[in-house]
């Protein structure tokens, strides 16, 4: 077979091009080891057991780019490219979720009116719709999947993953906007209260928290441009030309993700939200100094009835 008449197949081929060698091994050892600093990670803090998530959104991305590593030497199996790119295109749902995860867990810790919702909400919200979103995205990629196999349009199957993806979106400009409000309501708290002395809501929102709340941020911000992208490429289909485009797909989405993911890593939520380092900032922040100073009073007047009545 002449190489004009390989290039042809390649073009009718899942990809439309032979994928490179050297990109997905890349990307295969660095989620490899991502998923082993992870899983470390989530070992030494298993006391919380949601970090799993984690390693296993690190596991899944090094499978889908062992995929793309086997699609370089068969490039036109079909049923390799759909497994990768369904596993691609769902991973960082998961990741999606961890970030959800640690700004409901933040706002609890803070007194409510730090929070443009109720805390208690955060959490259980987000998570119904990422979960949503996930499941639409795993829906029309498995209904992409199999037209794609029986050769037949895949389009259908394209704009049921661009609903979940979406709605994935919007999750991201709500998280933001609450974790943005959270974090001036915080620079406003510790301004006005730097000067008292021992006020341990100051000590609260330290540097080392503050690192972690912008690492968190630029993590997901990572993913939502990751998203962005996906959007646009299910926009224009399943099998459209972004989707047969491989530098896009390593500058969009392989890069972003490794990015997003090693931010975790050098910000763990494990080491940052431990209960036994960060108190509540409710009674243990002082923000119920008025109904603690109300319970000292009444404890003094019961004290003085009892010294009366003997």
């Amino acid at each position: 077979m002449d190489q004009a008449t390989f290039e042809q197949m390649l073009k009718r081929g899942p990809y439309g091009y032979q994928p490179v060698l050297s990109a997905p091994i890349v990307f295969l050892v660095i989620f490899c080891f991502l998923t082993l600093a992870h899983g470390f990670q989530a070992y030494r803090s298993r006391h919380q057991l949601w970090v799993l998530i984690l390693p296993f959104a690190c596991f899944a991305e090094t499978v889908g780019h062992a995929l793309r590593v086997y699609g370089h030497f068969y490039p036109m199996n079909k049923d390799p490219y759909i497994a990768m790119q369904v596993i691609l295109v769902l991973t960082p749902a998961f990741l999606a979720a961890t970030h959800f995860t640690i700004l409901g867990k933040i706002s609890t810790m803070f007194p409510p009116s730090f929070s443009m919702v109720k805390p208690s909400w955060i959490l259980p919200g987000f998570a119904a719709l990422d979960l949503t979103s996930l499941s639409i995205q795993g829906g029309g990629s498995g209904v992409a999947a199999t037209a794609q196999i029986a050769g037949k349009s895949t389009r259908p199957g394209g704009n049921i993953v661009l609903v979940g993806l979406v709605l994935q979106l919007i999750g991201y400009i709500a998280f933001n906007l609450l974790l943005l409000s959270f974090v001036k309501k915080c620079g406003r708290m510790a301004s006005e209260t730097s000067e008292l002395d021992d006020d341990k809501s100051v000590l609260l929102w330290d540097t080392r928290m503050k690192r972690f709340v912008a690492a968190v941020f630029v993590s997901s911000l990572l993913i939502f441009l990751r998203s962005v992208y996906r959007t646009v490429e299910m926009a224009v289909g399943w099998s459209g030309i972004i989707a047969h485009s491989e530098w896009t797909f390593y500058s969009f989405d392989a890069a972003l993700v490794s990015a997003a993911t090693l931010i975790l890593n050098l910000y763990h939520p494990g080491d940052h939200l431990d209960a036994g380092r960060v108190p509540n900032w409710g009674r243990d922040a002082g923000f119920d100094r008025d109904s603690d100073a109300e319970s000292q009073e009444k404890g003094k007047t019961g004290s003085r009835l009892g010294e009366d009545l003997e």
